[in-house]
Order: structure tokens, then sequence, then C-alpha cells
């Protein structure tokens, strides 16, 4: 019984430790500071950048600016929020965490990958080509 409580206090004390890091952390908006290698060897932005300043703003509190840095900020927080629960649930059940079967996690990987893929697009991508073919000058 001792040691169910101590996994439960460890796994609470993780989820909040990560929540106090992205509350107190400082992350700039300066590319040059950017901790993605995707722009930083192509100079554009991933399909997920912004998602971890969004998570910032999210644990400040600050739900617009965690939308306009990546819209799909705060549906990761609740996914990440839901697994953190669950690893909760474990621990306090003596459960072996497991991953779910069947065809429901491929079928919301595929959508958030295709979500990611069409905001990427919409905000980064189409603005480039529409500057690089409709140029006034």
């Amino acid at each position: 019984m001792r040691q169910r409580w101590l996994r439960v206090c460890l796994v609470c004390a993780a989820g909040l430790a990560v929540v106090a890091v992205f509350h107190y952390a400082r992350l700039s908006d300066d590319r040059c500071f950017s901790i993605c290698q995707f722009r930083r060897l192509t100079g554009l932005p991933c399909p997920t950048c912004g998602i971890t300043r969004a998570l910032a703003m999210l644990a400040k509190g600050e739900w617009q600016r965690a939308v306009a840095y990546h819209p799909m900020g705060p549906l990761v927080a609740v996914a990440l929020c839901g697994g953190w629960l669950y690893l909760l649930w474990c621990a306090a059940t003596r459960v072996t965490p497991a991953m779910p079967r069947g065809r429901t996690p491929i079928v919301i990987i595929l959508a958030f990958l295709i979500i990611t893929v069409i905001i990427w697009i919409v905000r980064y991508i189409y603005p480039l080509i529409g500057s690089v073919s409709g140029g006034t000058g």
C-alpha cells in the first residue's frame, strides 16, 4: 500500500514539475534561439513549430498567445494531461501502462498529423508561395 502511494506521488510530482517548467520558462521569439532542427537547417518552421511555446503559454494561462503560437497547442495539452492522468490511474491501481490496441490510436495519430500539416501549409507555406508568384514589382 505504501509503495503504491509513493508511485502516485512520484507521478503527481513529475506532472507538476513539467507544468512548472513550462510556466517559468522564458522562451525567446528570436529564430536564432529555436530548438527546432528543421528550422535551423532550412530557415522554415516545421509543422510542429510553436507547440512548445504554446504549451508554455497555456501553463501561464495565456490561451490567446498559445493559439497564436500553434492552434494545436491546446489539443496537445489535453492529450498530455490525459496521458498523465492515465499514468496516475495506473500508479494508483497497480495496472501496468499499455498502449491502446486496435485502429483508434492509428486514426488519432494520422488525424493529428494531417491537421498539423494542413495548419503548416496554411500558416507558412501558402504565404511563401503567394509572395513568390504574385509579387507586385
